[in-house]
C-alpha cells in the first residue's frame, strides 16, 4: 500500500476519521450500521465532530490482543503481516475517503491483503455469525463488518482480505473474502455524493425513530421562561395526539407485561433457571447494594392533555 500516513498522537487519528468517511462508518449509507445512522454521520460530519463508537471492555482487550492474533493467524498460514496500528490511508481519487488497518498482508499466496480482527462473544458468534464449512463455504459475518472490510479493500486497492474472529477469547475463525468492485464503486460514489450534499449545505431528512436519541442530543437544553403560542401548528397538534394515544398504549402494554410475568413467577415458584421448548428463563438473586452517583442534567418532558381548556385558561 503506498501513501500511509504514519500518525503520531489518538488526536491525530480522530481529525483524519473527522475529515474522511471511514470503514467503520460507511454501512450508515446502506442502512447496516448497528451504531450510527446516515442522518446523524451526516451532522456529525458538517460540523465537523468525531463520530466514536462506544469501546465495550471485550474490545478494549481485543485491541491490545490485536498484534498476538494477527501474528498468530500469518504463522499459522505462512503469511507475512505489517501491523498498522497507528496509521491512516486514503483513497487514491478521494482524499476524503480513508480508512485505519489492523494488519496489512504483505506476502501470501492470495497476494497482499487485509486482515480486519474482531473480538467476538461466543453467543453472540453463535446468533449472528456462521462458520465456513461444507454448506457455506464463505460463513456468515455481520453485514457491517463484510461492508467495513469492502471499504478496506476499495481504498487500499487490494484484492482480498480476511475478517478474523477471536471467539471467546480462545478460538480463530477466518473468513477469507474477495473484493466486490461493484460494491467498492458503490461505496465510492455514495462517499462522494456525502460529501458533496455537507458543501451544498443539502440536509438529510431523518428518520425520526431511528434518529431520536440523536436529535434529542442536538436539543439538550431550554431557554428559561421562553414560551410560544402554537396553536395554529397543526402537525405539532397531530403529533400531540399521536404521542397521547402512544401513551396509553404504552400503560396498558406495560401493565399487561407485569400480569404476564406475575404469571409466570406464579408458575416458576423459586427455581433459578427453567428450560421451556425455545426459551431459557433464569432468575438470579440480586443482593441489595447501594449506590451513589451524580446525575448528569438533561431536558426534561412533560406532557398532559388539557381536559377543559377554558378552565385552565
Amino acid at each position: 500500500m503506498e501513501n500511509i500516513i504514519e500518525l503520531s498522537s489518538y488526536e491525530e487519528w480522530l481529525q483524519c476519521r473527522a475529515s474522511t468517511v471511514s470503514s467503520t462508518e460507511v454501512s450508515a449509507f446502506f442502512n447496516i450500521s448497528p451504531w450510527l445512522t446516515y442522518y446523524e454521520l451526516w451532522h456529525r460530519k458538517a460540523n465537523n465532530n468525531y463520530v466514536t463508537g462506544i469501546e465495550s471492555e471485550r474490545m478494549k482487550w481485543g485491541k491490545r490482543l490485536e498484534a498476538v492474533i494477527g501474528q498468530g493467524v500469518a504463522d499459522d498460514n505462512g503469511w507475512q503481516v505489517k501491523h498498522l496500528d497507528n496509521c491512516f490511508l486514503k483513497h487514491k481519487d478521494c482524499d476524503r475517503m480513508g480508512s485505519s488497518f489492523d494488519f496489512y498482508i504483505t506476502k501470501s499466496e492470495f497476494g497482499e491483503g487485509i486482515m480486519e480482527i474482531k473480538n467476538v462473544d461466543l453467543f453472540r458468534f453463535k446468533d449472528i455469525w456462521e462458520e465456513p464449512g461444507e454448506d457455506n463455504e464463505e460463513g456468515k459475518v455481520p453485514l457491517y463488518i463484510e461492508m467495513q472490510l469492502q471499504h478496506q479493500l476499495e481504498v487500499a486497492n487490494l484484492n482480498w482480505g480476511c475478517i478474523v474472529a477471536l471467539v471467546g477469547g480462545n478460538r480463530v475463525v477466518i473468513y477469507k473474502r474477495q473484493r466486490n468492485k461493484k460494491i467498492g464503486e458503490a461505496i465510492f460514489k455514495k462517499v462522494t455524493e456525502f460529501w458533496q450534499s455537507i458543501d451544498n449545505n443539502v440536509e438529510p431528512s431523518p428518520d425520526f425513530e431511528n434518529d431520536a436519541d440523536y436529535i434529542s442530543s442536538l436539543y439538550p437544553h431550554s431557554e428559561e421562561d421562553k414560551i410560544a403560542d402554537m396553536s395554529e401548528n397543526f402537525q405539532l397538534i397531530e403529533l400531540l395526539k399521536r404521542y397521547d394515544d402512544l401513551s396509553n398504549q404504552e400503560k396498558v402494554v406495560q401493565k399487561s407485561k407485569a400480569g404476564c410475568k406475575a404469571e409466570i413467577l406464579d408458575l416458576v415458584k423459586d427455581h433459578q433457571k427453567i428450560i421451556c421448548d425455545d426459551f431459557r428463563l433464569t432468575l438470579n438473586n440480586i443482593k441489595p447494594k447501594e449506590i451513589s452517583y451524580t446525575r448528569s442534567g438533561y431536558r426534561s418532558f412533560s406532557f398532559r392533555k388539557i381536559k377543559n381548556k377554558t378552565t385552565e385558561e
